[in-house]
């Protein structure tokens, strides 16, 4: 049964009972929230609810939690609505809203979307917008970007764009009547049991060991017996690291060194990844899709991002392990979104969701199943940032407006109007706003805190602890990275004590600066220096690794050195080197971050020192730079960043060079160019090159 709608969008089936109680909702230009299971359609709805606006002339905007998913959806979008232009804005695609010229369409990230509207009251980037469309929408619960999320949709937009109709997607909200009442919106709701494929889940539980690898077989041993269970069913395996999405099929099969090919042509099972390259990627898809492989091992970001459903969907790691913090269960949402992707509408007639933990987690992993997802307002944990992003944005001007937001916030149990203005008041204290004839004003310092996404606090605790004089650069960070909105990105785990030590002895803090790593919260002193030495040591893992190893690598310098000098090999020697290198080894795997960790850290230390250097930099610019140039590369030698910023040396050949000693524009000047081509493996033609720019540089 074909139906057009609108006269835009053709649906060649027949709308679900929740779909169609959609319809007139979006006729009366009603404010919604769609709360059903996965699988159901719940992006049909959205996607009526923009042919509507797009038939009127008016723009759409859909808010997306992650940017892997913005890809799919803009090529969902585009088949849909082939006349109009659909575009996104994610932070990857760096082109402005603004050069896009005449969208239909905008597909944009929470934070990115929040951020763009603070200048909207002179850019007008969302002229003429009919609706928003926010998928997740539980994500206002989140502890980290729900502030951000409820600040966008439910304040920013109800002041900016009051007749913008605003709708909310999700799969697993567990106290929905509640949530849509204090969003003041309408509620489509439906049951678990109407998921057009039924799904059944079930915990496979194995034997803990005390071997890694054992536990590893063990779960691959299951993965056999759901075959056995299922013959001829589609299958995605979720684990939780890249490493993984190729060390399960391989051992499946009892081959480590089998390659993708071989894999999807010999055994129909293929891996995924984000770093896979985009063509690996697409062609897994596309024989999966095809019915010419049946399995597929791959991250979570998958069922995020691709819409690839199966028959079956085993969670191999339930359990996620980081860097940044330690071991910890897969989220409430994000688990319940993978085991959504089981159940083939118009395919299967039943899917089947497999949990695999050891008999140890058992208990653990059943209470998290059965926990309840209750979505609850975080803005009261920011409000003091919230707050002034709205002066800043020219959404709070005076006292009436001031009305206004209140009217709009959820948790008026928490928030009262006495709380907000004790905030406020503390923002005028330290001089965020003014407040001249009835007007808020943000000062330089309150939109530079703003634009930057700091927290208020943050630059408060900033100008306490930066009066102290002569800090070393190791110190300088550590004081920028001592406020408690930095210190919060990392918590400490019990088997890092030895990267810990390394920055601990590293830094060799003064007294005047230690005591800064003490702070009150809530009343309570809380000691942040294991904290701090952790954020350091990743950041400067490069440096720490240097400075640890760089007598192992000058013994064994010095001892091959001889060897070439008198073209003899002492056995004694030859050992020490093999003692040598496996000591370097080991301090190297010390700091073995994923690639994940290691771009949370990049990022965090690149918007703090780059706001440092904003608001404190006529103190510090000079050091603040070095820092800035030194975090990308993971370093702090004053030497070694001066020999980052010549042009021709990334990051890769930075290590190289440092690997081999040339730690210095002077030793790099010095050295032989037949040396730089070993070292570096480039061409003679590129080294003369890479002189000239050491030339220019200097």
């Amino acid at each position: 049964m074909k139906q057009t709608f609108y006269g835009l969008l053709n649906i060649d089936y027949e709308l679900r009972p929740r779909q169609l109680e959609a319809i007139p909702l979006i006729d009366n230009d009603e404010n919604f929230i769609v709360v059903l299971p996965t699988g159901y359609g719940k992006t049909k709805i959205a996607e009526i609810a923009i042919a509507k606006e797009l038939q009127r002339g008016k723009r759409a905007v859909i808010l997306s939690p992650l940017k892997v998913l913005t890809m799919e959806q803009t090529a969902e979008l585009k088949s849909d609505f082939p006349n109009h232009r659909v575009v996104i804005d994610d932070g990857d695609h760096r082109k402005e809203m603004g050069e896009y010229g005449d969208w239909h369409i905008a597909i944009l990230t929470y934070e990115r979307f929040n951020s763009l509207l603070n200048n909207e009251q002179k850019r007008k980037v969302f002229d003429n917008l009919g609706v928003i469309i926010v998928d997740e929408n539980h994500n206002i619960g989140s502890v980290s970007r729900g502030a951000t999320l409820e600040s966008a949709v439910n304040i920013k937009i109800r002041i900016l764009f009051p007749n913008v109709k605003v709708i909310g997607l999700s799969a697993t909200i567990d106290n929905p009547k509640e949530f849509a009442s204090e969003l003041n919106a309408n509620l489509i709701l439906g049951l678990k049991s109407e998921r057009p494929v039924p799904l059944q889940k079930k915990v496979l539980t194995y034997q803990n060991n005390w071997n890694s690898h054992l536990n590893l077989m063990a779960r691959i041993d299951l993965i056999r017996k759901i075959k056995e269970m299922h013959p001829n069913k589609t299958m995605l395996i979720f684990v939780t690291s890249r490493m993984r999405t190729q060390q399960v099929p391989k051992e499946l099969f009892g081959n480590r060194r089998m390659s993708l090919t071989e894999a999807l042509y010999n055994h129909k099972i293929g891996w995924h990844n984000a770093g896979m390259k985009i063509e690996d990627k697409l062609k897994v898809e596309k024989m999966f899709r095809d019915g010419k492989i049946n399995t597929i091992v791959c991250t979570p970001t998958l069922a995020m991002g691709v819409n690839l459903p199966a028959d079956i969907c085993v969670i191999f790691d339930m359990y996620q392990w980081s860097y940044l913090t330690g071991k910890s269960l897969i989220e409430k949402d994000r688990l319940e979104q993978t085991m959504g992707r089981a159940g083939r509408p118009g395919l299967s007639d039943m899917g089947y969701a497999y949990i695999l933990c050891s008999n140890n987690e058992k208990h653990e992993v059943m209470e998290h199943i059965r926990k309840p997802l209750n979505v609850k307002s975080q803005l009261r944990f920011k409000m003091k940032e919230k707050l002034l992003e709205w002066i800043v944005a020219k959404i709070l001007i005076h006292k009436s407006t001031l009305r206004n937001i209140y009217s709009y916030i959820i948790d008026k149990e928490n928030i009262t109007k006495k709380f907000i203005v004790e905030e406020l008041k503390w923002l005028k204290e330290h001089s965020f706003i003014r407040f001249v004839n009835g007007i808020f004003i943000p000062t330089f310092k309150g939109r530079m805190t703003t634009y930057q996404c700091i927290q208020p606090e943050t630059v408060v605790h900033w100008e306490n602890v930066l009066k102290i004089k002569d800090m070393t650069n190791a110190e300088l960070f550590c004081m920028i990275i001592s406020a408690q909105e930095y210190a919060g990105i990392v918590v400490p785990y019990t088997n890092d004590e030895t990267k810990i030590n390394y920055a601990e002895k590293y830094i060799n803090a003064r007294d005047e600066v230690l005591k800064h790593f003490y702070q009150k919260i809530e009343g309570i002193v809380v000691d942040f220096t294991r904290h701090i030495y952790k954020i350091f040591a990743l950041t400067f893992s490069e440096e720490l690794m240097l400075n640890e190893t760089k007598e192992y690598g000058k013994r064994i310098d010095d001892i091959e050195s001889r060897w070439n000098d008198y073209d003899g090999i002492n056995q004694s020697e030859y050992l020490e080197i093999s003692v040598l290198r496996k000591k370097i080894a080991d301090v190297e795997k010390n700091f073995n971050m994923s690639y994940g960790d290691k771009y949370v850290v990049s990022e965090a230390a690149n918007r703090y020192l780059t706001a440092t250097k904003i608001l404190f930099g006529k103190n510090y610019n000079d050091q603040l730079t070095d820092l800035l140039v030194g975090s990308t590369h993971s370093i702090m030698t004053g030497d070694i960043i001066e020999l980052a910023k010549i042009k021709g040396i990334g990051d890769v050949r930075l290590k190289s060079l440092m690997k081999s000693g040339i730690d210095s524009v002077e030793k790099l000047l010095s050295t032989t160019n037949r040396k730089l081509m070993k070292i570096l493996r480039l061409k003679e033609e590129s080294i003369r090159k890479l002189k000239v720019s050491l030339v220019q540089f200097l």
